[in-house]
């Protein structure tokens, strides 16, 4: 089943939601393949301070809405909608099949996170190998010809710091993301 969540923001604005109660998720497959890898707080520091050594730019942002922008791909959830989304007519049982990821459902994270890193990816980003949830750019120099450090990004789920070598540069990539 889904709810629809309705909550007031700090700037008085509202939000809607549709969740999946996700405590009625019975995966198909009994492997624990549903977490994202996350920055650690150790690693943001040592991106703050990489960023303030180095005069880089920061921007702090959040990707709106990240959970359906990830895809379902090849899994399967049925979900039956709350009654005020469900048509009268008798022939509607208000049940559907998700083609996108929605909050509350255990694998949306995970799902978020492989389309972000494939979307960062073909944007030039690297992970690191050694720290989930950060990512490098790198950028060849025309002075040395070597590649130089551009940006860092850093992500926790949705909410993300870049760090780039100008505020222009930085705003742009923020774009882009």
């Amino acid at each position: 089943p889904c709810a629809l969540l309705l909550n007031r923001k700090r700037c008085g604005r509202f939000k809607a939601r549709l969740v999946v109660l996700g405590n009625r998720w019975r995966p198909d497959v009994e492997d624990n393949n549903v977490f994202a890898p996350t920055v650690s707080h150790t690693a943001n520091r040592v991106a703050l301070t990489h960023t303030a050594k180095n005069a880089f730019h920061p921007i702090p942002f959040d990707i709106g809405n990240a959970f359906i922008r990830a895809s379902m791909g090849d899994v399967k959830v049925c979900v039956k909608l709350p009654e005020s989304f469900v048509s009268k007519d008798k022939s509607d049982s208000g049940r559907r099949i998700l083609l996108k990821a929605l909050y509350g459902l255990p694998i949306s994270p995970r799902l978020w996170a492989k389309t972000l890193a494939r979307d960062l990816r073909e944007m030039g980003w690297l992970e690191s190998k050694h720290e989930p949830g950060v990512w490098v750019k790198h950028l060849l120099d025309p002075d040395s010809g070597q590649l130089v450090l551009a940006g860092l990004l850093t992500v926790y789920v949705d909410d993300c710091l870049l760090s780039y070598r100008t505020k222009e540069e930085a705003e742009i990539e923020v774009q882009k993301i």
